[in-house]
Order: C-alpha cells, then structure tokens, then sequence
C-alpha cells in the first residue's frame, strides 16, 4: 500500500499537469511549494516514484527535475481502487484459502479476516471518512450533492451488508469527483483519505 506522502506528491504533479495540460511535466520546484516541503524531502521520493514507473524525471541536476505521471500514476490519482486491484492479491483473491496450495500467511490472514462481517467501528471509521472528504469540497460543487447524498446511502447499506468490494468502489470513486473540484489542497489532501478508507475495508498492511 503507498505511503501517503508519495499519494500527495502524484495528486500535486497531477494537479498542476492539468493546470497547463500542453507543457511536457512540471517543475519539481513547483511541487516543492505545493506541498511546502523542501527538495531535501521531495528528490528522494520523485525518485523513489520514478523507480516505481508512477512518474517520468528529467534531471536538470541533483536538486530539480522535470516530472509528469506515467499512465500508472495517472491511475493512482483517478481509480484507486481498480489500481489496489492490480497490485493487492487480497482484493482479487476469493474468500477461499488453499491450504493444499503455497499461500503466504500473510494473505491467508488478510483474506480471513475479509470473510466476516464488516465491524460497527471499521463501518464508523468508513464513513466518516467519506464524509471528510465531502466536506472539503467546494460550494460550487452544488449539483453533485444529491449524489453524493445518494452514494453515501449506498456506501452505508453495502457495509452493513459486509460487501467490501461494493463499498470500496463507493469510496473509490470519490477520487473522479475530487479531481473535478480542479482544488489542489482538496486533492492532496482527500486523496490519502480515500486510499486510507479502502485500505481499512480490506485490512491492507
């Protein structure tokens, strides 16, 4: 599971790359005073996510690059939960263990525990959290209320009826909202938030 500095490094480069969507990538320095952090902090983690293939660098020395997400680190933005599908055995495996077969222990807790019931305090927690993005929206964003409304009805009855995969999408597709809100501290902020959600649903390291 990503770490939540590296998610709000890829929601800053995917924000300011829609600011000026003909420019090749964008300055790392601009990252620096998006986040307010310091190149110390950033370089080690745009090369860390240029190693990942979640984004592209051109040095222009030690200290600043130019950045752009690859179509991974677009995903990590926009699907959070089609990308943890793609790169988290739990949330593709069935409820099933193999005990015959060679299945890491760690997985084989994970996916027990998915079996269950989803707990009132992980139910609480989801929603909450849910609504803490919500809250961060902007006013403007008026006519999409009803259906937030909506989901949050929907998300709420597919945790009582304990279907994770049902309410992670729910969550999930808080990120294509986010992004229309065109807000970059909405973003970076509320994209961790998301990530956080899905990872309690399924219990992820």
């Amino acid at each position: 599971m990503i770490e939540d500095k590296y998610l709000k490094i890829l929601a800053a480069v995917y924000h300011l790359s829609r600011q000026n969507p003909t420019m090749r990538g964008v300055h790392s320095n601009q990252v620096e005073a998006l986040l307010s952090t310091s190149y110390q902090d950033l370089v080690p983690a745009l090369r860390y996510l240029e190693s990942s293939d979640l984004l592209t660098a051109t040095w222009g020395g030690s200290h600043s690059a130019l950045v752009a997400l690859t179509a991974t680190g677009t995903d990590y933005v926009e699907r959070p939960l089609d990308t943890l599908r793609s790169m988290e055995k739990p949330l593709t495996q069935t409820n099933t263990i193999n005990v015959a077969g060679n299945f890491n222990a760690i997985d084989s807790t994970i996916v027990q525990m998915n079996a269950g019931a989803i707990s009132d305090s992980d139910i609480r927690v989801a929603l909450e959290g849910f609504d803490r993005v919500v809250q961060q929206l902007p006013r403007d964003m008026a006519p999409t209320s009803q259906d937030l409304l909506q989901n949050r009805d929907s998300l709420a009855t597919k945790l009582k009826a304990g279907d994770r995969l049902g309410a992670a999408g729910i969550i999930s597709s808080l990120a294509r909202v986010v992004t229309i809100a065109k807000d970059s501290a909405v973003l970076i902020q509320t994209l961790p938030i998301i990530y956080n959600g899905i990872r309690l649903l399924f219990h992820l390291p």
